[in-house]
């Protein structure tokens, strides 16, 4: 089973490649897996809240220098 650490590492080991085309978006990742890019925060959260419910996931900002980290586990 995969953790919210994995897939914080998960973010980091693939945040310079997503930068190349994402730059200033968020991505959803769960279960080491990009789930989708965002151009906003709200949209990526509701996103995750309608095919996951409660439940953690990671919401990043891309290729910024101080990333943004959110975990999607509050109910809408």
């Amino acid at each position: 089973m995969m953790t919210f650490e994995d897939d914080v590492a998960y973010f980091m080991s693939i945040n310079a490649e997503l930068a190349k085309e994402h730059k200033g978006k968020f991505v959803l990742i769960k279960d080491r897996r990009v789930v989708g890019i965002f151009s906003n925060i709200e949209d990526a959260h509701r996103d995750a809240l309608k095919r996951f419910g409660v439940t953690d996931v990671v919401i990043e900002s891309i290729g910024l220098d101080a990333p943004v980290n959110y975990m999607a586990s509050a109910v809408s």
